[in-house]
Protein backbone atom coordinates (compact mmCIF):
# COMPACT_ATOMS: atom_id res chain seq x y z
CA UNK A 1 0.00 0.00 0.00
CA UNK A 2 1.45 3.52 -0.76
CA UNK A 3 2.09 5.84 2.01
CA UNK A 4 -1.50 7.56 0.96
CA UNK A 5 -3.73 5.01 -0.81
CA UNK A 6 -7.64 4.36 -0.71
CA UNK A 7 -9.86 1.49 -0.23
CA UNK A 8 -12.82 1.46 -1.94
CA UNK A 9 -13.95 4.53 -1.18
CA UNK A 10 -12.54 4.80 2.35
CA UNK A 11 -9.29 7.22 2.16
CA UNK A 12 -6.62 5.34 4.28
CA UNK A 13 -4.66 7.90 6.52
CA UNK A 14 -1.26 7.32 7.55
CA UNK A 15 1.61 7.61 10.16
CA UNK A 16 5.02 6.89 9.29
CA UNK A 17 3.84 5.29 6.21
CA UNK A 18 1.32 3.11 8.58
CA UNK A 19 -2.40 3.01 7.90
CA UNK A 20 -4.29 4.15 10.56
CA UNK A 21 -7.65 3.72 10.00
CA UNK A 22 -8.62 0.78 7.30
CA UNK A 23 -11.59 -0.77 5.62
CA UNK A 24 -13.28 -2.75 7.92
CA UNK A 25 -11.33 -1.33 11.31
CA UNK A 26 -12.69 2.66 11.28
CA UNK A 27 -11.31 2.99 14.82
CA UNK A 28 -8.46 2.69 16.96
CA UNK A 29 -5.20 4.16 18.65
CA UNK A 30 -1.57 4.78 18.54
CA UNK A 31 0.56 5.01 21.21
CA UNK A 32 4.33 5.86 21.43
CA UNK A 33 6.71 3.21 22.01
CA UNK A 34 10.19 3.18 24.68
CA UNK A 35 11.95 2.11 21.52
CA UNK A 36 11.33 0.52 18.12
CA UNK A 37 10.68 -2.91 18.14
CA UNK A 38 13.34 -5.63 16.52
CA UNK A 39 11.14 -6.53 13.66
CA UNK A 40 7.73 -5.17 11.99
CA UNK A 41 5.16 -6.66 13.87
CA UNK A 42 1.94 -7.39 11.83
CA UNK A 43 -0.44 -9.46 14.15
CA UNK A 44 -4.14 -10.08 14.03
CA UNK A 45 -6.32 -10.50 17.74
CA UNK A 46 -9.22 -12.89 16.99
CA UNK A 47 -10.44 -10.70 14.28
CA UNK A 48 -10.85 -8.32 16.74
CA UNK A 49 -8.18 -5.92 16.24
CA UNK A 50 -5.29 -5.46 13.70
CA UNK A 51 -1.95 -4.87 15.39
CA UNK A 52 1.08 -2.96 13.46
CA UNK A 53 4.31 -1.82 14.29
CA UNK A 54 7.55 -0.93 12.28
CA UNK A 55 11.23 -1.70 13.27
CA UNK A 56 11.87 1.96 11.65
CA UNK A 57 9.32 3.88 14.13
CA UNK A 58 8.74 3.66 18.03
CA UNK A 59 4.88 3.27 17.71
CA UNK A 60 2.09 0.70 17.51
CA UNK A 61 -0.88 0.89 16.02
CA UNK A 62 -4.15 -0.84 16.86
CA UNK A 63 -6.96 -0.86 14.64
CA UNK A 64 -10.54 -2.23 16.04
CA UNK A 65 -13.16 -4.12 14.33
CA UNK A 66 -15.41 -2.67 16.26
CA UNK A 67 -16.42 1.19 15.71
CA UNK A 68 -16.01 3.44 18.77
CA UNK A 69 -18.43 6.53 18.98
CA UNK A 70 -16.63 7.99 22.09
CA UNK A 71 -12.91 9.27 22.64
CA UNK A 72 -12.54 7.41 26.00
CA UNK A 73 -13.70 4.01 24.61
CA UNK A 74 -11.59 3.96 21.89
CA UNK A 75 -8.03 5.29 23.57
CA UNK A 76 -9.28 2.50 26.58
CA UNK A 77 -10.21 -0.57 24.59
CA UNK A 78 -7.15 0.58 21.65
CA UNK A 79 -4.70 0.85 25.27
CA UNK A 80 -5.73 -1.98 26.83
CA UNK A 81 -5.73 -4.32 23.34
CA UNK A 82 -1.91 -2.96 23.08
CA UNK A 83 -0.63 -3.39 26.35
CA UNK A 84 -2.00 -7.32 26.06
CA UNK A 85 -0.47 -8.05 22.92
CA UNK A 86 3.24 -6.50 24.07
CA UNK A 87 2.76 -8.79 27.03
CA UNK A 88 2.23 -11.83 24.19
CA UNK A 89 5.05 -10.49 22.30
CA UNK A 90 7.61 -10.17 25.74
CA UNK A 91 6.34 -13.51 26.80
CA UNK A 92 6.96 -15.36 23.12
CA UNK A 93 10.38 -13.83 23.02
CA UNK A 94 9.81 -11.89 20.31
CA UNK A 95 10.78 -8.67 22.12
CA UNK A 96 10.20 -6.48 25.58
CA UNK A 97 8.59 -3.35 24.67
CA UNK A 98 6.58 -1.14 27.02
CA UNK A 99 4.38 1.81 26.15
CA UNK A 100 5.84 5.47 26.97
CA UNK A 101 2.82 6.38 28.68
CA UNK A 102 0.26 4.32 30.64
CA UNK A 103 -2.46 7.08 30.22
CA UNK A 104 -1.05 7.50 26.10
CA UNK A 105 -0.62 11.50 27.71
CA UNK A 106 2.75 11.88 26.77
CA UNK A 107 2.23 11.13 23.07
CA UNK A 108 -0.75 9.13 20.92
CA UNK A 109 -3.37 9.49 18.23
CA UNK A 110 -7.01 7.91 18.78
CA UNK A 111 -9.24 7.85 16.07
CA UNK A 112 -13.47 7.35 16.43
CA UNK A 113 -16.66 8.11 14.44
CA UNK A 114 -19.08 11.05 16.01
CA UNK A 115 -22.78 11.23 15.98
CA UNK A 116 -22.01 14.95 15.46
CA UNK A 117 -18.78 15.20 13.76
CA UNK A 118 -18.00 12.27 11.58
CA UNK A 119 -14.52 10.87 11.91
CA UNK A 120 -12.30 11.90 14.21
CA UNK A 121 -8.34 11.59 14.71
CA UNK A 122 -7.31 13.63 18.01
CA UNK A 123 -3.46 13.50 18.55
CA UNK A 124 -2.45 14.34 22.19
CA UNK A 125 0.63 15.69 23.73
CA UNK A 126 2.04 16.75 26.47
CA UNK A 127 5.21 18.94 26.69
CA UNK A 128 7.25 19.81 29.91
CA UNK A 129 7.64 23.37 30.23
CA UNK A 130 11.92 23.49 29.46
CA UNK A 131 14.29 22.65 32.23
CA UNK A 132 16.24 25.76 31.51
CA UNK A 133 13.40 27.97 32.35
CA UNK A 134 13.34 26.33 36.29
CA UNK A 135 16.89 26.81 36.10
CA UNK A 136 16.96 30.64 35.35
CA UNK A 137 14.46 31.00 38.02
CA UNK A 138 16.73 29.25 40.57
CA UNK A 139 19.80 31.15 39.87
CA UNK A 140 17.64 34.45 39.97
CA UNK A 141 16.36 33.93 43.70
CA UNK A 142 19.78 32.81 44.41
CA UNK A 143 20.90 35.71 43.49
CA UNK A 144 18.46 37.60 45.32
CA UNK A 145 18.96 36.14 48.83
CA UNK A 146 23.19 36.20 47.98
CA UNK A 147 22.65 40.21 47.74
CA UNK A 148 20.17 40.70 50.54
CA UNK A 149 21.50 43.28 52.69
CA UNK A 150 21.27 41.41 56.55
CA UNK A 151 21.76 43.34 59.22
CA UNK A 152 25.27 42.81 60.89
CA UNK A 153 24.44 40.49 63.90
CA UNK A 154 22.73 38.29 61.69
CA UNK A 155 23.76 35.33 59.76
CA UNK A 156 22.44 32.90 57.68
CA UNK A 157 22.91 29.31 58.70
CA UNK A 158 24.85 26.30 57.39
CA UNK A 159 23.48 23.18 56.43
CA UNK A 160 23.57 20.79 58.58
CA UNK A 161 26.05 17.49 57.98
CA UNK A 162 24.45 15.23 56.15
CA UNK A 163 22.66 11.69 58.91
CA UNK A 164 24.88 8.52 58.16
CA UNK A 165 23.44 6.21 55.37
CA UNK A 166 20.40 4.56 56.31
CA UNK A 167 19.07 1.70 53.56
CA UNK A 168 15.86 3.48 53.40
CA UNK A 169 17.48 6.25 51.42
CA UNK A 170 18.45 3.81 48.69
CA UNK A 171 14.32 2.67 48.77
CA UNK A 172 14.10 6.18 48.47
CA UNK A 173 16.14 7.39 45.84
CA UNK A 174 14.76 4.47 43.83
CA UNK A 175 11.58 5.53 43.65
CA UNK A 176 12.13 9.00 42.49
CA UNK A 177 14.34 7.58 39.77
CA UNK A 178 11.77 5.05 38.68
CA UNK A 179 10.09 5.79 35.33
CA UNK A 180 6.60 3.14 36.19
CA UNK A 181 4.28 4.59 38.95
CA UNK A 182 4.05 0.87 40.46
CA UNK A 183 7.38 0.28 40.73
CA UNK A 184 7.76 3.96 42.58
CA UNK A 185 5.24 2.88 44.98
CA UNK A 186 7.00 -0.36 45.70
CA UNK A 187 9.79 1.30 46.48
CA UNK A 188 8.77 4.58 48.65
CA UNK A 189 6.66 1.43 50.88
CA UNK A 190 9.74 -0.32 51.49
CA UNK A 191 11.38 2.87 52.33
CA UNK A 192 8.92 3.76 54.85
CA UNK A 193 8.94 0.21 55.70
CA UNK A 194 12.62 0.27 56.70
CA UNK A 195 12.12 3.43 58.41
CA UNK A 196 9.93 1.75 60.80
CA UNK A 197 11.62 -1.04 61.44
CA UNK A 198 14.74 1.10 62.36
CA UNK A 199 12.23 2.84 65.01
CA UNK A 200 10.98 -0.64 66.08
CA UNK A 201 12.55 -3.09 65.03
CA UNK A 202 10.18 -6.10 63.32
CA UNK A 203 12.37 -9.11 64.44
CA UNK A 204 11.62 -8.35 67.94
CA UNK A 205 8.23 -7.48 68.18
CA UNK A 206 6.85 -10.68 68.63
CA UNK A 207 3.62 -10.01 66.49
CA UNK A 208 2.44 -10.24 62.73
CA UNK A 209 3.28 -7.99 60.55
CA UNK A 210 0.06 -5.92 60.68
CA UNK A 211 0.52 -5.47 64.20
CA UNK A 212 3.99 -5.12 63.55
CA UNK A 213 2.96 -1.81 61.51
CA UNK A 214 0.32 -0.66 63.64
CA UNK A 215 2.72 -0.16 66.78
CA UNK A 216 5.63 1.15 64.82
CA UNK A 217 3.46 3.81 63.65
CA UNK A 218 2.35 4.56 66.98
CA UNK A 219 5.78 5.05 67.94
CA UNK A 220 7.27 6.92 65.05
CA UNK A 221 4.62 9.17 65.13
CA UNK A 222 4.82 10.54 68.65
CA UNK A 223 5.37 14.18 68.38
CA UNK A 224 5.07 14.44 64.40
CA UNK A 225 2.91 16.91 63.06
CA UNK A 226 1.49 15.57 59.77
CA UNK A 227 -1.14 18.24 59.58
CA UNK A 228 -4.56 17.06 58.02
CA UNK A 229 -2.97 15.43 55.31
CA UNK A 230 -3.89 11.42 57.28
CA UNK A 231 -6.85 12.67 58.74
CA UNK A 232 -10.07 10.94 57.82
CA UNK A 233 -12.80 10.56 59.57
CA UNK A 234 -13.89 7.13 57.73
CA UNK A 235 -10.81 5.95 59.67
CA UNK A 236 -11.75 7.40 62.86
CA UNK A 237 -9.72 10.52 62.50
CA UNK A 238 -6.34 9.00 63.30
CA UNK A 239 -3.29 9.11 61.22
CA UNK A 240 -2.29 5.85 61.95
CA UNK A 241 -5.32 3.95 61.27
CA UNK A 242 -5.76 6.09 57.73
CA UNK A 243 -2.10 4.80 57.11
CA UNK A 244 -2.54 1.02 57.61
CA UNK A 245 -5.94 1.14 55.97
CA UNK A 246 -4.48 3.16 52.66
CA UNK A 247 -1.15 2.80 52.04
CA UNK A 248 -0.60 -0.61 53.48
CA UNK A 249 -4.29 -2.84 53.25
CA UNK A 250 -5.42 -1.14 49.81
CA UNK A 251 -2.56 0.04 47.67
CA UNK A 252 0.19 -2.46 48.72
CA UNK A 253 -1.99 -5.40 49.31
CA UNK A 254 -3.19 -4.89 45.69
CA UNK A 255 -0.03 -4.20 44.05
CA UNK A 256 2.43 -7.00 45.67
CA UNK A 257 0.67 -9.72 44.67
CA UNK A 258 -0.41 -11.27 42.04
CA UNK A 259 -2.66 -14.05 42.93
CA UNK A 260 -5.84 -14.04 40.67
CA UNK A 261 -7.54 -16.95 42.81
CA UNK A 262 -8.43 -14.13 45.62
CA UNK A 263 -10.65 -12.34 43.33
CA UNK A 264 -10.22 -10.08 39.86
CA UNK A 265 -11.47 -7.04 42.38
CA UNK A 266 -8.24 -7.68 44.80
CA UNK A 267 -5.95 -7.77 41.83
CA UNK A 268 -4.26 -4.61 40.14
CA UNK A 269 -2.12 -5.37 36.63
CA UNK A 270 0.47 -2.80 36.17
CA UNK A 271 -0.77 -0.66 32.76
CA UNK A 272 -4.28 -1.39 32.44
CA UNK A 273 -5.93 0.75 35.42
CA UNK A 274 -8.63 3.46 35.08
CA UNK A 275 -8.04 6.71 35.37
CA UNK A 276 -9.17 7.18 38.76
CA UNK A 277 -7.19 4.17 40.15
CA UNK A 278 -4.23 5.81 38.71
CA UNK A 279 -4.77 9.24 40.17
CA UNK A 280 -5.81 7.71 43.34
CA UNK A 281 -2.30 5.52 43.45
CA UNK A 282 -0.66 9.15 42.16
CA UNK A 283 -1.87 10.95 45.08
CA UNK A 284 -1.04 7.69 47.37
CA UNK A 285 2.46 8.18 46.16
CA UNK A 286 3.17 11.90 46.91
CA UNK A 287 1.66 11.31 50.63
CA UNK A 288 3.93 8.17 50.78
CA UNK A 289 6.86 10.65 49.88
CA UNK A 290 5.90 13.49 52.21
CA UNK A 291 4.97 10.47 55.35
CA UNK A 292 8.88 9.17 54.76
CA UNK A 293 10.44 12.37 54.40
CA UNK A 294 8.68 13.85 57.24
CA UNK A 295 9.47 11.17 59.61
CA UNK A 296 13.14 10.79 58.76
CA UNK A 297 13.67 14.22 59.41
CA UNK A 298 12.70 12.91 63.04
CA UNK A 299 14.24 9.77 63.45
CA UNK A 300 16.90 9.67 61.01
CA UNK A 301 18.29 13.47 61.07
CA UNK A 302 17.54 13.61 57.20
CA UNK A 303 17.20 17.63 56.32
CA UNK A 304 15.38 17.49 53.30
CA UNK A 305 16.15 20.81 51.25
CA UNK A 306 14.01 20.26 47.58
CA UNK A 307 15.66 23.27 45.77
CA UNK A 308 13.70 25.54 43.46
CA UNK A 309 10.36 23.77 43.05
CA UNK A 310 7.04 25.69 41.28
CA UNK A 311 4.59 25.69 43.43
CA UNK A 312 0.69 25.57 41.60
CA UNK A 313 0.44 29.49 42.49
CA UNK A 314 3.45 29.97 39.62
CA UNK A 315 2.50 27.74 37.81
CA UNK A 316 -0.96 29.44 37.55
CA UNK A 317 0.60 32.72 37.13
CA UNK A 318 3.19 31.57 34.29
CA UNK A 319 -0.29 30.33 32.29
CA UNK A 320 -2.12 32.79 32.59
CA UNK A 321 -0.26 34.63 30.09
CA UNK A 322 -1.34 31.63 27.83
CA UNK A 323 -4.74 30.94 29.04
CA UNK A 324 -7.33 32.18 26.58
CA UNK A 325 -5.11 33.48 24.69
CA UNK A 326 -3.41 30.63 22.69
CA UNK A 327 -3.74 29.43 19.02
CA UNK A 328 -2.83 26.20 17.84
CA UNK A 329 -1.04 25.86 14.12
CA UNK A 330 -0.36 22.57 12.24
CA UNK A 331 2.79 22.84 9.72
CA UNK A 332 4.52 20.78 7.69
CA UNK A 333 7.66 22.17 8.79
CA UNK A 334 10.09 19.07 9.35
CA UNK A 335 11.92 21.25 11.60
CA UNK A 336 12.62 19.78 15.71
CA UNK A 337 11.25 21.74 18.15
CA UNK A 338 14.69 21.40 19.97
CA UNK A 339 16.38 23.60 16.53
CA UNK A 340 13.32 26.27 16.78
CA UNK A 341 14.06 27.26 20.50
CA UNK A 342 15.76 30.35 19.45
CA UNK A 343 12.91 31.48 16.47
CA UNK A 344 10.89 34.04 17.18
CA UNK A 345 8.44 33.95 14.35
CA UNK A 346 5.66 32.19 14.00
CA UNK A 347 6.60 30.75 10.56
CA UNK A 348 9.59 31.43 9.54
CA UNK A 349 10.93 29.04 6.76
CA UNK A 350 7.53 29.72 5.04
CA UNK A 351 5.86 26.34 5.10
CA UNK A 352 1.95 25.31 4.81
CA UNK A 353 0.63 26.36 8.06
CA UNK A 354 -2.80 26.22 9.19
CA UNK A 355 -4.16 28.05 12.27
CA UNK A 356 -7.16 26.11 14.34
CA UNK A 357 -9.66 27.36 16.55
CA UNK A 358 -8.60 26.90 19.60
CA UNK A 359 -10.05 26.53 23.42
CA UNK A 360 -8.57 25.80 26.67
CA UNK A 361 -9.77 22.58 27.70
CA UNK A 362 -10.34 22.99 31.11
CA UNK A 363 -12.51 19.80 31.65
CA UNK A 364 -9.21 17.39 30.90
CA UNK A 365 -6.51 19.92 33.56
CA UNK A 366 -4.63 17.88 36.07
CA UNK A 367 -2.90 19.57 38.38
CA UNK A 368 0.00 21.49 37.33
CA UNK A 369 -0.99 20.69 33.80
CA UNK A 370 -3.03 22.60 31.24
CA UNK A 371 -4.42 21.41 27.82
CA UNK A 372 -5.47 23.59 24.61
CA UNK A 373 -7.66 21.75 22.19
CA UNK A 374 -7.57 22.92 18.48
CA UNK A 375 -10.10 21.36 15.91
CA UNK A 376 -10.31 21.78 11.82
CA UNK A 377 -11.99 20.24 9.09
CA UNK A 378 -10.29 17.43 7.41
CA UNK A 379 -11.36 19.15 4.41
CA UNK A 380 -8.70 21.94 5.25
CA UNK A 381 -5.67 19.55 5.28
CA UNK A 382 -4.40 19.78 1.35
CA UNK A 383 -3.96 15.78 -0.01
CA UNK A 384 -0.49 16.65 -0.86
CA UNK A 385 0.35 17.85 2.75
CA UNK A 386 2.32 15.57 5.27
CA UNK A 387 1.99 17.21 8.74
CA UNK A 388 5.10 17.09 10.94
CA UNK A 389 3.84 18.81 13.94
CA UNK A 390 1.60 21.96 15.88
CA UNK A 391 3.08 24.96 16.77
CA UNK A 392 1.41 26.65 19.89
CA UNK A 393 1.26 30.95 19.51
CA UNK A 394 -0.04 33.88 21.50
CA UNK A 395 -0.68 36.10 18.77
CA UNK A 396 1.93 36.18 16.60
CA UNK A 397 4.64 34.99 18.80
CA UNK A 398 5.80 31.31 18.90
CA UNK A 399 5.41 29.85 22.36
CA UNK A 400 5.47 26.08 22.39
CA UNK A 401 6.13 23.61 19.36
CA UNK A 402 5.46 19.72 19.66
CA UNK A 403 6.59 17.04 16.90
CA UNK A 404 4.35 14.24 15.51
CA UNK A 405 8.08 12.59 15.32
CA UNK A 406 6.35 10.90 11.70
CA UNK A 407 4.57 11.94 8.82
CA UNK A 408 1.05 12.22 9.58
CA UNK A 409 -1.10 12.15 6.63
CA UNK A 410 -4.94 12.87 8.16
CA UNK A 411 -6.53 13.03 4.57
CA UNK A 412 -10.05 11.18 4.87
CA UNK A 413 -11.15 11.98 8.75
CA UNK A 414 -13.73 14.69 8.73
CA UNK A 415 -12.57 16.29 12.03
CA UNK A 416 -8.86 16.81 13.58
CA UNK A 417 -8.27 17.58 16.59
CA UNK A 418 -4.80 18.30 18.60
CA UNK A 419 -4.83 18.35 22.47
CA UNK A 420 -1.49 19.75 23.51
CA UNK A 421 -0.78 19.80 27.25
CA UNK A 422 1.88 22.25 29.08
CA UNK A 423 3.14 20.63 32.17
CA UNK A 424 5.53 21.52 34.80
CA UNK A 425 5.45 18.20 37.04
CA UNK A 426 8.68 16.49 38.05
CA UNK A 427 10.64 19.84 38.07
CA UNK A 428 11.12 19.32 42.17
CA UNK A 429 13.14 16.36 42.83
CA UNK A 430 10.13 14.63 44.88
CA UNK A 431 8.93 12.60 41.33
CA UNK A 432 5.12 13.54 41.00
CA UNK A 433 4.25 11.98 37.36
CA UNK A 434 5.47 8.83 35.31
CA UNK A 435 5.34 7.22 32.68
CA UNK A 436 4.01 4.61 33.15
Amino acid sequence: MSEHDEVGSLVTPTFAGMPLRTAGFPAGGLFRLSKPPRLNLNISLEDQAEITASSDHPFVIVRLRDDQTRFRDAKDRSLLTAQRVLDMVSANAVDNLEIWDVRGAEHHMVWWSSKQNGSVLRWSSVENIPEDVFEQLAKHFSEITMNLQLPPNVRIAEPPAWPPWHPSFRYYRLAQVADDRVEAFRNIFLALESLLDHVLPAANSGSGETDWIRRALDEALIGVDLGERFVDPAHGGSPRNYIVAVFYRFHRGSLFHSKLSYGADKLRIPHVEREASVEKLEQALGDLNHLYLTLARVHLGLDYRGGFVMAPGGFDLMMSTMTGKTTLHLTDDPTSGIDRVDEIELNPRGHWMLEMRTRNAVRLERRMTRYFLGVADGAQVPPEIGIRGVAAAVGDAPVMWSDTEGVLRPQGFDRIEVLLGVTALNQGLTRTAFRT
